[in-house]
């Protein structure tokens, strides 16, 4: 074999392994590309479609309803604090009767021992108190009533509770009136005297109220 021929053989051979390895590579480089693609179609895929958002909607609070209620320093059937009984402060409760009736032309507040005799006895009647008013401060007196309850007066000045001693607790009954237009004539509540016992002063004021409130506190010593 000259050595022409050999140097085509060996130039053939070569080449030829030189193209096995081009297509090698290309199909690898090929393979990967591919698997990079469809990863990536799956991760696409994967995610869930998300919903526009909605825009926040503000829920608008209600009107708080203002009703014809007592608020004081006691709950109903509880007991009174000493500090407004006759051996404490023998001050008067504060109270609150959230909005006046329509029509009302003035309030009166009314407190009676249930438990003394068969008529009970009266502790407080305060007359005249200006309807547009939601509230009394504790403490009312003849001194300083002009200030806070202008236009009021005490008819029957406050008494604390004041039971015998050894006596089972007695009821002490606040009602609060909202009186109409037209009962007061002469400075004068129709029908109404502190020197009436408290079934008839509750008759007069039931007969020209448009409203009444009323709670119930108890004492003992």
């Amino acid at each position: 074999m000259n050595i022409n021929r050999i140097i085509a053989l060996t130039a053939f051979f070569c080449l030829l392994l030189g193209c096995t390895k081009s297509e090698l590579y290309d199909n690898r480089t090929s393979k990967g590309d591919n698997q990079e693609a469809d990863n990536s179609k799956t991760e696409v895929t994967d995610k869930e479609p998300q919903e526009p958002e909605s825009p926040e909607t503000e829920v608008e609070p209600e009107e708080e309803q203002v009703a014809f209620a007592i608020t004081t320093a006691f709950n109903d059937n509880t007991p009174i604090p000493i500090k407004y009984a006759r051996e404490g402060e023998d001050a008067s409760p504060p109270f609150g009767w959230g909005k006046s009736p329509d029509g009302s032309s003035s309030i009166v507040i009314q407190m009676v021992d249930l438990d003394v005799g068969a008529n009970g006895r009266i502790h407080w009647i305060m007359i005249d108190i200006d309807p547009s008013m939601n509230a009394i401060k504790e403490n009312i007196t003849n001194a300083n009533i002009a200030m806070e309850a202008p236009g009021a007066s005490q008819l029957v000045v406050y008494g604390g509770p004041n039971p015998p001693v050894g006596d089972d607790p007695h009821k002490y009954e606040t009602t609060i009136y909202a009186i109409q237009a037209g009962a007061t004539v002469d400075g004068n509540l129709l029908g109404v005297n502190q020197n009436q016992d408290a079934p008839a002063n509750k008759a007069a004021l039931e007969a020209i109220s448009i409203d009444k409130i009323v709670i119930t506190g108890t004492y003992e010593r």
